[in-house]
């Protein structure tokens, strides 16, 4: 396939150059009867030329469109380089070319033919520098598209290279009349695009400044060739085509303009949001950090640490510190330890009670004093749920420099840090005490008899499954339910992480099968209930991914939907294939508000005799070697299916475990996994 397009590429690339070729040697024969023999009739029919120049300025965008597929995923700063880059390189070449055509020092009929080559360098080089900012222009305007935002620019593209045809024939002033209204008419679609800027929040302050650079010199460089260009009109000895007229060059180059000041005007009006945009996802680094240093278990004096340089980064303060009174932690930063006591003395006179957050703000004649004493106090309480663990301070030698905002971000982290030591505290607790593998016993049979031990089914179809948490318990969940003498239920889920958090939410994702299941519903209607059953009951940091099927054994028909799930094997044994069923879905507890039904689809295929069906969790394809680090990946999964599916289901699902224990060379896969495979 990547081979075929740089061939498609090529060509396009030849068949343009060539149409160019064409075009000049008209323009120079046309300037050369009309320099030396006085014509002024064409030389060329206007058919003719009109299907060159289309020639070159189609081409031309294949071969644009075709190399910006390569490169789909590219970020938006990237992509307003990539017309800032061709911009740049257009004029220079074309500034060059100015410069040597005006040191060559000839005169008379040679100079006219030299003028006539740089104007169709120009026009050339506009051509593709304004087919590249479209193109470029296109990808931004269609991002998170609308149905409304497809259908306009549909319309607007369809029109626009329909004005093409005009190029065939001589336009009379009637026509041209036609021509002003149609010109208004795409003003009109172009205005409606230019709105479409939703790229614009996803550039950092950094990116903003950069594309405003950028966006100032293609501009810039527009208006070079455009200036350029009239220069050569004016020269009434020069025998060249008036494009100033053109319907689709007019269109084009107005689209161009019009979004590229929306861009940047809307990039310089967001500049003073972006600050404020960056801090938030810094916030939420941190606490997906503080998660992440929990999960692997680092030391409690690494925690600690962390949470007080993130709340001290966050707010600017100037000093801080955090004591946890249960486990005798106590840190400090910019401060020493002796003005801690005084200051905490002052925060206890001032009124605080270890239950909610106390401000103190120290009245001054100036905002601020070169002294080092601090004039705003923030003494925030960790707490997790009725337990006072200990103290967070924050200094600022300000006055009042603790905003609303401040306030309430500080007051949000610390619940999130108390819930952190106290996690833990707890985890430390429960791993050194013995009690703790009893209930985890106790908690991994609860769970086994969570998962069917048993799936009946009517004789159409065979049914294996098979699951195994990483530790005593996991989060991986399936189940079967017959709805109907000939319809039935089939779902996986994963719960994100492992151990107890992930096993209780298996638990309630079962409760949550069982009492929606009975409701009959469509795949995605069950995966929109789901999310909002799970909205009240799900931690903030939490998600579950899950499949969901519904297979008709009467007309042989399976209706499924994805929630961020791993893509499920099918095996055709009409085609004798092996492929991936991919479907839209957003995992469960992602989004907890009524926009999630917009990410979420469903499918329908057709089975026949021996189709086999494989569903899978993520532990599976993340199997890794211990050696190595390689993992076991989605192609390695896809070849052994498809080199085994002659085999019985419960041969495939048990060889397969034991290839991925040899292949994790540990003798045992490190996630909960769970295989399930259904044979029609």
């Amino acid at each position: 396939m990547k081979l075929r397009r740089i061939h498609m590429q090529r060509l396009a690339v030849l068949l343009a150059s060539i149409s160019w070729i064409f075009l000049l040697g008209i323009a120079m024969i046309e300037q050369y009867r009309f320099s030396h023999l006085n014509i002024m009739e064409e030389y060329v029919p206007i058919a003719i030329e009109g299907a060159l120049l289309n020639s070159f300025i189609i081409f031309t965008y294949i071969f644009l469109w075709l190399q910006s597929r390569k490169n789909e995923s590219q970020p938006f700063h990237n992509l307003i380089w990539k017309v800032f880059l061709t911009g740049m390189v257009c004029t220079l070449f074309s500034g060059v070319l100015s410069l040597a055509a005006s040191l060559i020092g000839i005169n008379g009929d040679t100079q006219k033919l030299v003028n006539i080559f740089t104007f169709r360098v120009d026009f050339g080089l506009l051509t593709i520098f304004l087919l590249t900012t479209f193109n470029t222009w296109k990808r931004m305007i269609l991002y998170e598209k609308t149905r409304y935002a497809v259908i306009v620019w549909f319309l607007f593209e369809i029109a626009l290279f329909s004005t093409l045809t005009s190029h065939f024939f001589q336009l009379t002033e009637s026509e041209s009349i036609l021509i002003n209204v149609s010109r208004a008419a795409f003003f009109i679609i172009i205005m409606l695009l230019s709105v479409n800027l939703k790229w614009v929040p996803h550039l950092v302050f950094n990116q903003k400044i950069t594309s405003v650079f950028q966006l100032l010199v293609s501009l810039f460089c527009l208006a070079y060739f455009f200036a350029n260009i009239i220069s050569y009109y004016d020269d009434p000895t020069l025998q060249i085509e008036d494009y100033s007229e053109n319907i689709f060059y007019s269109v084009l180059s107005i689209f161009i303009i019009v979004y590229g000041i929306s861009s940047l005007l809307v990039i310089l009006f967001n500049l003073p949001t972006s600050s404020v945009f960056e801090k938030k996802l810094k916030e939420l680094s941190i606490f997906q950090e503080l998660s992440s240093e929990i999960t692997e278990g680092k030391n409690d004096n690494q925690i600690y640490k962390m949470l007080l340089e993130s709340a001290g980064s966050s707010v600017s303060a100037d000093a801080c510190w955090l004591e946890v009174h249960q486990q005798d932690v106590f840190l400090y930063k910019d401060i020493t330890k002796e003005d801690t006591a005084l200051i905490k003395k002052e925060i206890y006179q001032a009124g605080y009670n270890e239950k909610k957050l106390k401000i103190i703000t120290k009245r001054r004649l100036l905002p601020f004093q070169t002294k080092s004493q601090y004039n705003s106090i923030l003494a925030v309480p960790l707490i997790s749920g009725d337990e006072y663990l200990g103290i967070m301070v924050l200094l600022k030698k300000l006055t009042n420099a603790f905003d609303n905002t401040m306030i309430s971000m500080v007051n949000t982290f610390s619940a999130q840090a108390g819930i952190a030591i106290q996690n833990f505290k707890l985890i430390s607790q429960v791993v050194e005490s013995e009690r703790y593998k009893n209930e985890l016993e106790i908690a991994k049979a609860v769970q086994e008899r969570l998962l069917p031990e048993k799936l009946q089914v009517n004789g159409t179809f065979e049914f294996f499954a098979k699951s195994k948490p990483a530790t005593e318990v996991g989060g991986d969940y399936y189940d079967l339910h017959r709805l109907s003498e000939h319809e039935y239920v089939v779902i996986i889920a994963d719960v994100a992480g492992k151990g107890i958090s992930a096993a209780f939410n298996m638990a309630q994702m079962k409760g949550i099968f069982q009492g929606l299941v009975r409701l009959n519903l469509n795949p995605d209607e069950f995966l929109i209930k789901a999310n909002a059953a799970l909205t009240s009951c799900l931690e903030k940091s939490a998600f579950i991914t899950a499949s969901y099927f519904h297979i008709n054994t009467e007309t042989f028909k399976i209706r499924y939907a994805r929630a961020g799930h791993c893509p499920t094997l099918f095996y055709r044994d009409a085609k004798d294939k092996v492929e991936y069923l991919e479907t839209d879905g957003l995992g469960l507890g992602i989004i907890r508000n009524e926009s999630y039904k917009n990410y979420v689809s469903i499918n329908e295929i057709s089975y026949q005799k021996n189709d086999i069906m494989m569903l899978y969790t993520d532990g599976i394809v993340e199997a890794q070697n211990t050696e190595t680090k390689e993992i076991y990946g989605f192609e390695r999964l896809h070849e052994y299916f498809e080199n085994n599916h002659d085999k019985s289901i419960e041969n495939i699902g048990n060889t397969l475990i034991s290839n991925l224990n040899i292949f994790t060379n540990a003798g045992n896969i490190n996630d909960d996994f769970t295989i399930l495979l259904i044979k029609f």
